[in-house]
């Protein structure tokens, strides 16, 4: 039970473990009280050393307290075939001597034990320890990345981690017995010799050595080996080997990205600088060079703000120390450079922040684009754009401009004059619902054709409906064009549509064929003869009473002359008369 306490404190058992312990002292304590108090009045100790079992036997089960108990159990059976002994000193005891030389023994033996128990378990716990390191010791070897060795006095390899061998392409128990010159590459070998020198005299050292693996490949590594002794005499090195294969490539790979990165920099079609916070040019690439007219070894003495024209100068140092305050990693800007000749050109630049790990800028790229030929077709468009708005607006004639999806896009002032709607108001309406429904069906499809690119253009006559329901008669002219910068889905078609108001004229005509009419029909239903005839004497129009009068139809008049029904004696005095009127 005290070992117990000593191992696991009975403060940190659980609830159920305490209640056995406490109980099993309160066993012991009365047992011993009831022998030594003879309370019971015993001749014989034997039922009560059979009871002392008990317990004993309990300890071993719950508690495994196995050295302890075995020496209470024979001493008990040592007391008990004792106490049945006749003759034996035992037996001439009283029964509380007994008692107590009985219990005396128990304790002596358990103290006993315990103490034996208590030197046992330290030195397993020792040796445990031990164990658990030298275990632990070589998990890490053997899973460590880089290889290890541990080379014998006489120059053998007596351990190599999986890393070692792995990095020979062979197994380790292979190298064991062997000596490191039959892996080491031929050229390295003279050295080998100086640096197991070094390790006899105590001396550690870095070096990268040159290794063969079974395919007979090199293999350079990053040796650091030091000596090992064993009560203070030499006993062999342990080394640890690096593979920088990886290393030298990554570093070779660095090179040639640098070289790259210098070819691309600097034939660059694209003008860049590096600039420092301060605004120095630590470098430029020729594009740039040529950009602004200065050479490399100027410019590097040189800030950039020196070929910044002065009305951009503040704007742009603005910009960049916003930049630097919102945590922004870029920006872009546009504002002009002085040349070296003077020359003004307009710049795109896209500047790049550069940061240190605490996010102080270090130094910017700028991409510079000269967009000065850009920029002055943008603002010759511009002023195309103006001159074709104020065109546009000021026209006398109505102009529409509709979508592929027949909606009206932009109206002159003309066109909504004529039929009687705002431009707001005409704004994505469909041209088929100012226009008159019996005229719907044949503009439709010639339209069609048209955003099929079967027509170029066509012309037409047609009827607006008026916004107060009045009908509108336009000459239509209609032609199309492509806008190949309006839709990210690719090009879009227009009909630009220039319409002449035809209504007056036509409400003549409408009032000429009605007075046409009724002229024909005075002419037709006259009781006169009347016949039209040319500067031929060909009858152009007869009307019935002179076809009655002749008896000739209207087409048969039509092929005639006056002379073949006008009689012989009379037609030289006709045809006299009729020169006369002529």
């Amino acid at each position: 039970l005290i070992f117990t306490w000593v191992n696991n404190p009975i403060v940190e058992q659980s609830r159920q473990t305490r209640l056995e312990s406490i109980s099993l002292i309160a066993v012991t304590i009365v047992l011993g009280w009831v022998s030594y108090s003879d309370f019971l009045q015993l001749q014989t100790t034997t039922p009560i050393f059979y009871f002392m079992l008990l317990p004993t036997i309990w300890a071993v089960v719950r508690f495994d307290l196995r050295e302890v108990t075995l020496v209470n159990a024979i001493m008990i059976g040592l007391m008990l075939w004792g106490a049945q002994t006749p003759n034996n000193v035992i037996s001439e005891m009283s029964l509380n001597n007994r008692i107590f030389f009985v219990w005396s023994s128990i304790s002596i033996g358990s103290v006993t034990s315990l103490l034996i128990k208590i030197l046992i378990d330290e030195r397993r716990m020792i040796e445990r320890t031990l164990q658990i390191e030298r275990d632990r010791t070589v998990q890490i070897l053997e899973t460590l990345g880089q290889g290890i060795s541990v080379v014998s006095k006489t120059g053998e390899f007596e351990y190599v981690n999986p890393a070692f061998a792995n990095l020979l392409e062979v197994d380790a128990d292979d190298l064991i017995g062997h000596s490191p010159y039959e892996i080491i590459a031929d050229s390295f070998k003279p050295e080998l010799e100086n640096i197991f020198k070094m390790r006899q005299e105590g001396q550690s050292s870095s070096y990268q050595a040159r290794l063969k693996n079974s395919r007979g490949e090199e293999i350079i590594v990053l040796t650091t080996g030091v000596t090992r002794y064993v009560d203070g005499e030499y006993d062999g090195s342990v080394s640890v080997l690096t593979d920088i294969r990886p290393l030298l490539e990554a570093e070779q790979a660095k090179l040639q990205s640098e070289i790259m990165f210098r070819a691309i920099f600097e034939n660059s079609a694209d003008a860049i600088a590096v600039i420092e916070k301060s605004g120095k040019v630590l470098m430029s690439n020729m594009a740039h060079r040529n950009l602004v007219g200065y050479t490399a070894d100027e410019l590097s003495q040189m800030r950039a703000m020196e070929y910044i024209h002065p009305d951009d100068a503040d704007d742009g140092m603005k910009r960049f120390q916003d930049s630097i305050a919102s945590g922004q990693d870029s920006y872009q800007q546009e504002w002009r450079f002085i040349s070296r000749d003077k020359g003004i050109r307009w710049i795109h630049d896209s500047v790049a922040l550069v940061r240190d790990n605490e996010g102080n800028v270090e130094y910017t790229i700028a991409i510079n684009r000269d967009i000065t030929d850009s920029r002055n077709a943008k603002l010759a468009l511009e002023k195309s754009e103006r001159r074709f708005r104020a065109i546009f607006e000021h026209a006398s004639l109505p102009i529409a401009v509709t979508r592929d999806d027949h909606k009206l896009g932009m109206v002159n002032p003309a066109f909504c004059d004529m039929v009687g709607y705002s431009a707001d108001e005409l704004h994505n309406m469909k041209f088929d619902e100012i226009t008159h429904p019996d005229d719907n069906e044949a503009n439709a499809v010639i339209l069609q054709k048209l955003i099929n690119r079967e027509i170029e253009q066509f012309s037409l006559i047609k009827r607006y409906i008026h916004k107060n329901g009045s009908i509108v008669w336009v000459n239509l002219s209609v032609s199309r064009f492509d806008d190949h910068v309006a839709s990210e889905d690719g090009d879009r078609l227009y009909t630009i549509a220039i319409a002449e108001n035809i209504t007056e004229q036509k409400l003549v005509e409408q009032e000429l064929q009605l007075s046409e009419s009724f002229l024909r029909a005075v002419f037709e239903n006259s009781a006169d003869s009347v016949a039209v005839v040319d500067v031929n004497s060909a009858i152009v129009m007869s009307n019935r009473a002179h076809q009655n009068l002749v008896g000739y139809s209207a087409d048969e008049l039509s092929k005639m002359t006056v002379s073949d029904y006008v009689h012989p004696d009379d037609v030289e005095r006709e045809e006299s008369l009729f020169q006369d009127a002529l």
